[in-house]
């Protein structure tokens, strides 16, 4: 419980911040395209935990952590003249968090009834939220 509220708050804040630096178009044409970039690679790492949910047998541990550390990367370049280090301690936290291969596989682990609940309703929002075009 302490460490879901606490990668919660992580994760709120850095969206927050950067709501904030893109609402009021402090971001660079380089920053944009990074943004674009980000936008696109989160979507296909969205598209991937849905697969893997939907359809046995295609979970695949190297690609989700593989994908998480490319957003935290492009999420690196995006704040990295913005904003303060502590916003980028968090922004490792939750990627190193999210990507933790652990973590992965006990989210995606087939034989707990208990994950398989939770994941199919956040499933069912990702995808919600894809055919919204919201993610």
């Amino acid at each position: 419980k302490k460490d879901a509220d606490k990668l919660l708050k992580s994760i709120i804040k850095t969206i927050v911040k950067l709501g904030i630096l893109y609402k009021n178009n402090l971001f660079t044409e380089y920053e944009i395209k990074l943004i674009e970039d980000f936008r696109n690679r989160f979507h296909s790492l969205s598209k991937a935990i849905v697969t893997f949910y939907e359809v046995d047998y295609t979970f695949d541990r190297v690609f989700l952590t593989r994908m998480c550390k490319e957003c935290q990367d492009l999420t690196h370049k995006i704040i990295s003249t913005h904003l303060t280090q502590k916003s980028h301690i968090r922004i490792d936290y939750i990627f190193n968090y999210l990507s933790n291969l652990q973590f992965i596989e006990y989210v995606f682990n087939t034989n707990s009834t208990a994950n398989r609940a939770i994941i199919k309703e956040i499933v069912q929002d990702m995808n919600s939220l894809m055919d919204a075009g919201l993610l």
